[in-house]
């Protein structure tokens, strides 16, 4: 089977240079096919539907982002079976609310809930364990 790819959804800047700076350190690169970093769900869904094929990939999803929430991609991403289950999504997010924890476990396609700032044991063996799976 194909290496997965990675794609990192989150409407934060600095998040964004901090994950790549974390991603660097674990050396993801050589783990997965291809690391994509955006910025909003639309271009998450985007980059989906026209990269994805028949590859797996997986999905670090912020939950609060403006103009498509993390909770609106999941509503969308839930219609598209053909790239559902294709994908493996961990909400990485700020928010502690146990409702919103209790939220994305609805979800079937979410297989964790990860809270900022993400620990590098933590990410490591969420890629180690996603790729070992998916590939």
């Amino acid at each position: 089977m194909a290496v997965p790819s990675l794609l990192v959804v989150d409407d934060d800047k600095i998040y964004h240079f901090l994950m790549t700076r974390l991603l660097d350190t674990l050396n993801a690169s050589s783990k997965v096919n291809e690391i994509r970093q955006v910025y909003s769900g639309q271009d998450a869904l985007a980059y989906l539907k026209e990269h994805l094929g028949d590859n797996r990939c997986i999905v670090l999803l912020d939950l609060n982002m403006p103009s498509m929430s993390g909770f609106e991609f999941l509503d969308v991403l839930t219609d598209l079976p053909e790239i559902r289950e294709l994908c493996s999504v961990y909400i990485v997010t700020s928010s502690v609310n146990e409702s919103d924890r209790e939220k994305a476990d609805e979800y079937e396609v979410v297989k964790g809930y990860l809270v900022k700032p993400v620990k590098r044991s933590v990410l490591e063996e969420l890629l180690d364990e996603e790729v070992e799976t998916l590939s």
